[in-house]
């Protein structure tokens, strides 16, 4: 997989929840809690790619792995 480490990974994760601020599952039950985490859906070692379409919005409590 294409990684994007240091600044720049923390600079295009911070850009990616700025633009989509709420916690993707939180939403779906109608609440709205901040993400705080940009995870990936497909893990990259596991063929992920790392794609803004194939991030996920998460908050801490809903981070599971």
């Amino acid at each position: 997989a294409n990684r994007v480490r240091g600044s720049a990974g923390v600079k295009r994760r911070a850009g990616f929840l700025a633009n989509r601020p709420l916690c993707a599952e939180c939403e779906r039950e109608g609440k709205t809690k901040m993400a705080t985490i940009a995870d990936h859906k497909t893990p990259l070692w596991a063929g992920g790619a790392y794609l803004a379409d194939m991030l996920a919005r998460a908050n801490k409590k809903r981070r599971t792995r």
